[in-house]
């Protein structure tokens, strides 16, 4: 598929050469990255063997499919082609955009091959359009399988007279969603100082997916459903500055023939917005890219040296909290030296911060529960006892980070560990367990309990000291329940999926079972919750006790 993809874009080498590009090295150079592909693991393919990278495209390609089929809903549940046809490609465009930013440093801002091509005679032009088109055609081969059941349903419901418009509107978003994401990174890296890009770019991604998953989480919740059955996107003026609507309009007006000034205009920037942000790129932003690119990857001492003087506070309150805690010197090493990993470590914060930030979005999405108009549930939710059970969704908070913990990029360095005298492990483990659970769980189940106290009053205090205890003694009881590992001592590269699959599914279970159980049997026996809430943190001390001696031959390597 990869050289039939090339041939295709071959077609267009004279548009490249007009652009100042050289096209023998443009597709020497794609057609390397596209070998190197099959190397390397896929954003649904963690896994490093051989035999199982050799099936990734296919599975790409299967989850790609399914989003195809199940987005094919909107035509049912919407009546009005157009607008189903906004939020179908609305939906098919954020789902291309996360699979572009999940694999953006592996595949735009992965600076190693600038070491073999910047020393030679290759222009920027041509280096940043072949970042471009190897982007391009990967995605070519997922659009494909997520348009198939798309194409079948036109051909069908439609007719096959319309497959054509539907196949143009396709392409268009491929090329608008690459342009798009590939704008705003190029714009931070000429915008954002070079020994910042990087944690710019991670930034990035966690607000970008903290907003996708808030909107999908919450926007059914608040917008009633008969709206959305007979909504009419393109009578709002604000569609003239989303995308999915300048595609959609083009069925509007080919298929339909709705040939009024707006539509028409909509469908005449669907057309030329690809062929204007092409342009933006190649003439404005590939200018000096390479080189800047490079240069923010070798970001050194001077980033440190400028951190020094703006983590005053951060030190302060780690070392504060660390000489109250811990009961050693190996304990208090480990509390501070996981504290600073963690605010330090990009892909910790790319994994754990997002699901930090959505409970609150949870918390709105279960508590709206219910029938009627979004008052009405307001009212319902406050007069319910919802909040028992949102507290112990909560357990995600603590679970989450501690999982992400063990793994690191630079796990080589754990050499650390074992260099040191120190007689069992199991003091290092429980440093760190400390810190995640002051620098995470606790600052946010206390944003919690604020939130909660003004929706349903003074009343949840206690239930909220009880689900406290309750999820941290679920948390030290799958510490000891899983593979034991010191923090960041283990590599991505061997993270198997389903390791931890059978300990989170037994702590969800037991974190099920005691929040039914304070929801039905505990409720407003205020005596009862606290005397549990210290049985638990009892237990909860003996069990962290007990991690705590863990020893060298139990340990995970």
């Amino acid at each position: 598929m990869n050289k039939l993809l090339i041939r295709f874009l071959r077609l267009f080498s004279p548009v490249f050469e007009r652009m100042d590009i050289n096209t023998q090295h443009l597709f020497l150079i794609l057609e390397t990255k596209l070998s190197m592909d099959g190397r390397r693991p896929g954003m649904f393919n963690q896994r490093y063997n051989k035999s199982e990278l050799k099936q990734q495209d296919w599975l790409s390609v299967f989850v790609f499919f399914a989003f195809g089929l199940f987005f094919l809903i909107l035509f049912i549940s919407i009546e009005d082609t157009v607008s189903a046809f906004v939020l179908y490609f609305a939906g098919w465009m954020v789902v291309l955009a996360m699979t572009l930013i999940s694999d953006f440093t592996e595949v735009l801002i992965d600076p190693r091959d600038n070491y073999i091509l910047l020393p030679r005679p290759v222009n920027d032009r041509t280096l940043t359009v072949s970042r471009v088109l190897h982007i391009l055609v990967f995605i070519s081969k997922l659009a494909l399988a997520f348009s198939l059941p798309g194409m079948i349903f036109v051909s069908l419901y439609f007719g096959f007279a319309y497959l054509p418009i539907y196949l143009l509107q396709m392409t268009i978003s491929v090329i608008l969603t690459i342009f798009l994401v590939n704008l705003i990174y190029l714009l931070l890296i000429k915008i954002v100082p070079g020994t910042y890009f990087q944690e710019a770019i991670n930034y990035f991604q966690i607000a970008f997916t903290i907003i996708i998953f808030a909107v999908y989480y919450l926007v059914p919740r608040i917008i009633d459903r008969s709206v959305i059955e007979n909504i009419n996107i393109l009578d709002n003026p604000l569609t003239w500055f989303l995308p999915p609507v300048w595609i959609s309009s083009l069925w509007a007006t080919l298929a339909q023939m709705q040939l009024t000034p707006d539509v028409i205009g909509l469908s005449l920037l669907a057309v030329t917005a690809p062929v204007l942000a092409l342009y933006a790129i190649s003439t404005f932003l590939a200018k000096d890219f390479s080189q800047k690119l490079f240069n923010a990857t070798q970001a050194g001492g001077n980033q440190s040296k400028k951190k020094k003087t703006t983590t005053g506070s951060r030190t302060a309150i780690k070392t504060w909290f660390s000489g109250l805690l811990t009961q050693n010197n190996a304990e208090r090493a480990a509390f501070e030296w996981t504290w600073m990993m963690t605010l330090r470590s990009r892909d910790f914060k790319l994994r754990v911060y997002p699901s930090l930030a959505l409970v609150p979005f949870f918390f709105v999405y279960f508590g709206l529960q219910g029938d009627g108009t979004v008052s009405e549930r307001i009212t319902q939710m406050q007069e319910s006892n919802n909040y028992i059970l949102l507290i112990y969704l909560c357990l995600i908070l603590l679970t989450n980070p501690f999982i992400i913990s063990f793994f690191s990029s630079k796990d080589k360095a754990a050499w650390l560990f074992y260099a040191h005298p120190v007689e069992k492990p199991g003091t290092i483990m429980l440093g760190s367990f400390k810190a995640l659970l002051v620098q995470y769980f606790l600052p946010t189940m206390l944003i919690m309990l604020l939130i909660s106290t003004s929706i349903w009053g003074i009343k949840v205090v206690d239930d909220f000291l009880l689900g406290i205890a309750n999820i941290v003694l679920i948390g030290v009881l799958m510490a000891l329940m899983q593979k034991r590992r010191l923090p960041f001592s283990a590599s991505w590269e061997i993270q198997k999926k389903g390791e931890n699959a059978v300990t989170s599914i037994v702590t969800m279970l037991i974190a099920g079972v005691l929040g039914m159980v304070h929801y039905f049997l505990l409720l407003n026996n205020t005596l009862l919750i606290l005397s549990l809430t210290a049985a638990s943190t009892l237990l909860f001390s003996v069990l962290l006790r007990k991690y705590s001696q863990t020893s060298w031959e139990k340990l995970n390597y």
